[in-house]
């Protein structure tokens, strides 16, 4: 509880308070041990990834997730792994790792209770402090966030210690409180990169401090942000990009396809079902809530967040008419701050709601702020009313903690079941192998993994929201030494057309809880369906004039097409799974690459369009005809050829903008796999020599077209030019 000091009254309340806290922690353990059938697991296969990145920075490998690969941006909390390292330096691997990891938590559990209590006193009294900490306890969604083997209840530890620090400096002017405000501060974004917001608001009530005293130098916000910038310009220098891979594959700003009005709303809704829903515990997700089978979850206390909101705006209030900023209003400035930072993200509650927990703690404080406004009104029974409120607040919160204790038990059950029995067949795996999720099967395995989703291995940082082609790329892409043989991952984050080969093992459990499916599937990959996919049909004397490749990541955003994955047409924050196909992919006007072949459906990933002539104005030469071809890959698994509808290819005249249509029946054959549409007929009725071609899909069960397509030209008589 160091460097604060601590009032003789406030030490029996706080001992009771940590002896509270520590049982918890021990009744969570033992819930979840036995609901998980003898096993302990975190609740969070993401736990692992801290665990493996502290493995490796043991080893001697900080950036390198495992032996053998590319070095990553997916260490998001440097500092949360350092503390993790000493323990598996030690020897502390597999079960006894994450035991570490719990016991961290634990005792960064037992600090922000010490701290919240603390920093409510100074900011309302003692009665406000005993509600504070109470409630901070009796919450368990914020026992469940703490104890889950993530950097939660460290980074909370931080913020509670950032501001405590700053409103014991401003108040007794002691020295070893701003440097407490220093070193917070500096850890706070190398704990999660938000944490530099709570710089930034430091910074303007400091601003807004202007000659009052005592004074902080304003230096201190921003050179508490140089451990940072170092820590971006490592990997800036060791991974080629400064940003983070969670930054990437999460945040709004990094989304391919995100307009700034799709951000902007994107941001207001996100803010507005936090300020609605997740303070009156109603799951913000609805597809969230339609597979939990319930729209309700305890998240706070009913009435938190409207306390919160009245808290905020009393304190900046008074602090404004007094011309005395403080504490206060540097309360609630973080606290806005940080639910803004959860908005900036575009993923779905499911994700988001764990990135809230760090900021239910100030909202708690606030509350109490605004608990004690209330009671001044009843004069005489001031204290009476806070008790009064206080213990309804804690009454109707004490639920929560069965639910969640509950709660992490069948999570662990589930990890355990699906990840970690899957790394059973994995423990003698030498050759690369990639996966869906990095955490659990890194962790308890030796095995060389791509993380195909981009968190731990950044040639697929990019490549994981633009579809499944773009994954297909980078994987044709990687050396052929370092070519993963199979992969790992759940039923449905693969579309059929994906070049599968044998199945090797399936895991599957009867229920789940936050897991991301109930099947987890080994399976080989067919790599010479890969490597064929990218080679144009052997006509001999062609000339290839055209060539379409959808499944190029780097292209996507400079052909600026617009991405949708079905069934989240309209809404940017559902969950698409990042390696789904895209069934739906509309181009845009650009003036870099050429729309010439555009209207491109049931493809996956980036499109580019490369030709020798960027605006494709086609002069055909009497010496040769123009055909349309396409690789064709069946979804039959019957031993028959497979006939089915096929697709209907349009030429619009550019010149008269008469539009041809000719109807094409595929017919799949294993020893033929391209699909040759003549075109010189259809470009006749068009008219003109300028076309805009446009392949319409056939039913959802027609032969899978490849992802390329060629224009070729064939000389007469076999008359090569």
């Amino acid at each position: 509880m160091l460097p604060f000091a601590i009032d003789r009254e406030d030490r029996r309340p706080l001992l009771l308070f940590a002896a509270i806290a520590m049982v918890e922690a021990l009744v969570l353990f033992a819930i979840s041990w036995r609901i998980a059938g003898g096993h302990f697991m975190l609740p969070l296969d993401d736990a692992y990834i801290h665990l493996q990145y502290a493995r490796q920075v043991a080893l001697g490998e900080p950036l390198v997730y495992t032996h053998g690969m590319q070095p990553s941006g997916g260490m998001t909390s440097p500092f949360y792994v350092l503390l993790l390292a000493p323990a598996l330096l030690a020897g502390l691997n597999g079960v006894k790792g994450a035991l570490a990891a719990f016991a961290l938590g634990t005792a960064s559990w037992m600090l922000l209770v010490a701290w919240t209590f603390q920093l409510a006193k100074r900011l309302a009294n003692q009665a406000c402090a005993m509600i504070a900490a109470a409630l901070l306890l009796a919450n368990g969604h914020l026992l469940w966030c703490a104890l889950s083997g993530m950097e939660t209840a460290l980074f909370s530890v931080l913020v509670m210690g950032a501001l405590l620090a700053a409103q014991t400096f401003w108040r007794t002017e002691q020295v070893h409180a701003r440097v407490m405000l220093a070193a917070c501060l500096g850890l706070l974004p190398l704990t999660r990169p938000e944490g530099a917001l709570v710089s930034a608001a430091v910074l303007l009530v400091l601003l807004l401090r202007r000659g009052e005293q005592p004074r902080t130098p304003v230096l201190i916000p921003i050179l508490a942000l140089v451990p940072f910038i170092l820590w971006l310009g490592l990997l800036k220098y060791a991974t080629g990009d400064w940003k983070p891979s969670g930054l990437t594959i999460k945040g709004i700003a990094s989304h391919p396809y995100m307009q700034e009005t799709d951000a902007v709303r994107v941001v207001s809704e996100t803010l507005s079902a936090i300020a609605t829903r997740f303070y009156s515990n109603e799951i913000p997700d609805d597809a969230y809530a339609a597979f939990k089978g319930t729209g309700m979850m305890p998240y706070v206390p009913a009435g938190l967040g409207v306390l919160a909101a009245l808290g905020a705006a009393f304190v900046v209030v008074t602090e404004f008419r007094a011309r005395r900023f403080g504490g206060g209003t540097l309360l609630a400035i973080v606290w806005v701050a940080g639910l803004c930072s959860v908005a900036a993200s575009w993923l779905p509650f499911v994700h988001q709601q764990r990135y809230l927990a760090p900021w239910t703690p100030l909202a708690i404080l606030l509350a109490m702020i605004a608990l004690r406004r209330i009671a001044q009104l009843f004069q005489q029974l001031e204290q009476t009313a806070v008790v009064a409120g206080g213990i309804t607040l804690v009454g109707v919160s004490l639920p929560s903690l069965g639910f969640w204790m509950t709660e992490y038990g069948r999570n662990s059950r589930d990890i355990y079941s699906l990840l970690r029995v899957a790394t059973f067949s994995l423990q003698e795996e030498a050759r690369p192998v990639a996966i869906t999720d990095a955490g659990v099967l890194a962790y308890y395995t030796n095995a060389p993994l791509h993380d195909l989703v981009g968190l731990c291995s950044p040639e697929f940082t990019h490549a994981t929201l633009q579809g499944e082609g773009a994954t297909l790329e980078v994987l044709g892409s990687l050396p052929t030494s370092n070519r993963p043989h199979a992969v790992i991952g759940y039923d449905g984050w693969f579309s059929k057309s994906f070049p599968f080969g044998a199945t090797d093992w399936n895991v599957s459990i009867g229920h789940t809880s936050i897991t991301s499916g109930v099947s987890l599937t080994m399976r080989e990959i067919d790599w010479q369906a890969i490597d064929r996919g990218n080679d144009p049909p052997p006509i001999p004397g062609s000339h290839v004039l055209l060539e379409v490749d959808v499944a190029n990541a780097p292209s996507e955003r400079a052909a600026g097409y617009e991405a949708r994955h079905d069934p989240y047409s309209v809404n940017y924050k559902a969950w698409p799974q990042p390696l789904a196909p895209i069934v739906e992919s509309p181009a845009m006007h650009d003036e870099e690459t050429s729309s010439s072949l555009h209207g491109l459906r049931l493809v996956d990933g980036a499109r580019r369009v490369v030709s020798d002539q960027f605006n494709f104005g086609l002069k055909r030469d009497a010496r040769g005809s123009l055909e349309l071809v396409a690789r064709i890959r069946s979804i039959h698994d019957g031993p028959e050829p497979y006939h089915a509808q096929g697709i209907l290819v349009s030429a619009t005249s550019r010149k008269t903008g008469f539009k041809a249509t000719q109807p094409v029946h595929v017919f799949v054959d294993e020893a033929d796999p391209y699909l040759r549409i003549p075109l010189d007929d259809l470009l006749d009725q068009a008219g003109g020599n300028d076309w805009m071609i446009t392949i319409q899909p056939g039913p959802a069960d027609a032969a899978f077209i490849s992802a390329h397509y060629w224009i070729i030209e064939i000389p007469i008589q076999g008359e090569v030019r």
